[in-house]
């Protein structure tokens, strides 16, 4: 039984959504969130209800009780109540309001995280800093408004990572003041040293982007503070402003100044590329070793493998049910409802609105009037909102009403029961089609794929992407030494931008599909990061001292010897046991390893990308590609790959490309102006050989 006194503003938010057979089977899953503006008087008390519900208070606090047990959430706060057992909250005594998101969640996963996040079964509240929780939430809330496995994954991760904070929190707080304080002595010392080298750093930098072509726009520096956090003023006022598009390379010293984590690295160098801002290092090539970059691609791939593992097992039962007629996940659409049995039902109350909006806009109503026609109705959308411009365009898109249902690429049919007729429903695409503004107009941008990877041979500059229009209107697209345009003395010539991506590209692919070099990649990456994490190994062998220390003791005490010293030597390791062993925990917790297997699938996906569209042409080059020395007579391409050396020359690929044999890539055949013979080079990361030069002419 529920009972409750809504009292929430207008802005709060309550979404729900009906998990699929496929999402029940997951370890972490949601049937209900929001964030509710709680009032004074804002109050809600459950008998029961299948699930957990986690809260996490913006302002203000709430009185929650269960039980003998009762706690006030203060802002900042965090807690995970299992509602299987009767309990109820409402905005605490003497506040005003409380605002907070709440989520019911269930799974494998939530049932596994109850005893660390509710010890005893007590009401446990955890104290969080940051923002963290508040982007998971936000996230949550914006994928319980898809269907799709990718949006399951991403719930189901984001639910982890709420857990998975409050679990950091309280293992944290269970380190000694002591500890602490050693560990804040010993970066006090550290970043001291650092100080000092700051100046030279800016120098540095300076000098490269005065070299490569590149203005500095604006400084971000934070001192006296260590790049083994994220938790950087002017670090995260840069992340901030790279979406602002006011800059779009983020240049640094060496790579380790921008995070000495692998994983804030690959999380804060993503969001970077999708805001468009490259990284790039005025000291070294590479950030931290061939396998690393791969490494780092694999980490930042980890939701997509997820993903193709949930798929494996459960999308084809999915897409049974799908042809079934039956729900599959997500919002439901306006005018069906869902039985028992997971089929679509007509809603007798909502479907005829669908029909009349059909009829409406096909008689010459616009989407708006249409919109304000709902709202003066009263009629509110699947979640107790206001009808929307996009509710309506999307209900007028909506295939289901003439009876076809999609999962994935499947199309099914007359799978479920129609609300429009397909004639209608046909002459109002029509409608849409001939009513649909024209985009505006804009300069297409066209990135270089090879930027911050192509440097001059001559004189070791960047070279960047350049354009040019000739007489009779045809544009030229080319890749420039940054020394040799601003005629500094580098006698580089131009090369054309197509011809050398496609071979670039070409070359890559036939790296990525060798068994042999995949095997040997994916050994390197699995040592690399056996070795990353050197606390674990410590903090093992620690443990393992501290185990013998306390064995000792006992046979000590067993032969007679007990003294006070005894004991107290005793409880001693016992309490640095319990630390290790809370520290090994929340290490593990924080840096999970990915498998061989999960290695082996990554890298092997490459060889499924479709090397016509450029974002899958740029993750190829981001992942493989070291570093590219031009040449005017040859090009040297070094990879992420330590074993063995090729060498292809230009006339070999010209060969192949005017034989329409090979590779998969459309090759353009080389320039014929001021080409000698060409090389292509596989070498070590970190050595280039001297390369020979072909007798042949192209």
């Amino acid at each position: 039984m529920l009972t409750y006194n809504m009292d929430v503003t207008p802005e709060s938010v309550w979404k729900r959504t009906t998990p699929s057979e496929a999402e029940l089977a997951q370890p972490y899953y949601c049937t209900e969130a929001g964030v509710f503006y709680a009032q004074q008087h804002f109050s809600t008390a459950r008998t029961d209800k299948e699930s957990y519900l986690l809260f996490y208070t913006l302002r203000g606090a709430g009185l929650i009780e269960q039980g003998e047990s009762h706690v006030v959430l203060s802002t900042g706060q965090a807690l995970l109540l299992n509602c299987r057992t009767p309990q109820s909250y409402c905005t605490a005594p003497g506040q005003s309001c409380w605002h907070h998101y709440w989520v019911h969640l269930d799974g494998a996963g939530v049932a596994a995280m109850e005893p660390l996040l509710l010890p005893g079964k007590k009401l446990t509240p955890v104290q969080l800093t940051g923002v963290k929780m508040q982007e998971y939430f936000e996230t949550l809330l914006a994928q319980m408004e898809h269907s799709t496995v990718d949006s399951m994954v991403t719930t189901g991760l984001a639910l982890h990572e709420m857990l998975a904070l409050c679990a950091r929190s309280i293992l944290a707080e269970a380190e000694t003041t002591s500890t602490r304080q050693v560990i804040l002595q010993a970066a006090e010392t550290l970043d001291n040293q650092r100080e000092e080298s700051i100046e030279g750093q800016i120098r540095e930098c300076t000098a490269y982007a005065e070299k490569n072509g590149i203005t500095i726009v604006k400084h971000y520096i934070d001192r006296a503070i260590s790049a083994k956090t994220d938790n950087r003023p002017e670090f995260q006022q840069m992340i901030k402003d790279s979406d602002k598009k006011l800059f779009d390379i983020v240049l640094v010293w060496k790579l380790d100044r921008f995070a000495r984590n692998r994983y804030d690295s690959a999380r804060y160098k993503t969001q970077l590329k999708k805001n468009g801002v490259k990284l790039m290092s005025a000291t070294e090539i590479i950030s931290e070793g061939p396998e690393g970059i791969i490494l780092e691609s694999v980490l930042e791939g980890y939701a997509e493998y997820y993903s193709a593992d949930l798929s494996e097992k459960v999308i084809r039962g999915m897409t049974e049910n799908a042809l079934k007629g039956k729900f599959t996940g997500g919002a439901i659409p306006f005018g069906y409802i869902i039985n028992a049995d997971h089929r679509f039902e007509i809603d007798p109350l909502t479907a005829p609105f669908v029909a009349e909006t059909f009829q409406r806009y096909n008689d010459g109503q616009t989407m708006r009037e249409i919109r304000d026609w709902l709202n003066e109705k009263g009629v509110k959308n699947q979640r107790g909102g206001l009808m929307t411009f996009n509710t309506i365009q999307h209900m007028l898109n909506n295939r289901r009403y003439i009876r076809e249902l999609k999962y994935r690429n499947v199309l099914i049919p007359d799978a479920i029961l129609s609300i429009v007729s397909a004639e209608l429903f046909n002459d109002v695409q029509e409608k849409m089609l001939k009513n649909k503004k024209a985009p505006a107009r804009r300069k297409a941008e066209d990135d270089s794929l090879l930027t911050t990877k192509l440097f001059c041979g001559y004189c070791g500059a960047l070279m960047f992407g350049e354009s040019g229009t000739s007489r009779t209107g045809e544009v030229h697209r080319y890749y420039k030494c940054a020394t040799a345009k601003k005629h500094k003395g580098c006698k580089k010539k131009t090369v054309r931008k197509q011809w050398l991506e496609d071979l670039v590209v070409n070359q890559t692919m036939q790296l990525v599909k060798d068994d042999a070099a995949m095997e040997s990649i994916i050994a390197k990456v699995m040592e690399l990061q056996n070795k990353e994490n050197t606390n674990i190994p410590l903090y093992e062998k620690q443990l393992r001292d501290a185990e013998s220390g306390i064995q000792n003791m006992l046979n000590a005490i067993q032969a007679g010897i007990l003294t006070s010293s005894t004991k107290e030597r005793l409880e001693q390791l016992e309490e640095t046991k319990r630390e290790l062993e809370a520290r090994i925990a929340e290490e593990k917790l924080a840096k999970p390893k990915v498998t061989e297997e999960f290695i082996r699938f990554w890298l092997r996906r490459f060889r499924k990308l479709d090397m016509s569209l450029k974002d899958q042409r740029q993750t190829l080059v981001d992942t493989f590609i070291n570093a590219i020395y031009l040449y005017d007579d040859k090009v040297l391409i070094t990879f992420n790959y330590k074993e063995g050396t090729q060498t292809v020359t230009f006339g070999e690929a010209s060969e192949v490309a005017s034989e329409g044999s090979g590779s998969d890539l459309d090759c353009i055949p080389a320039p014929q102006k001021r080409q000698l013979s060409k090389a292509v080079f596989f070498v070590l990361h970190d050595y280039f050989p001297l390369a020979a030069t072909a007798d042949n002419r192209t």
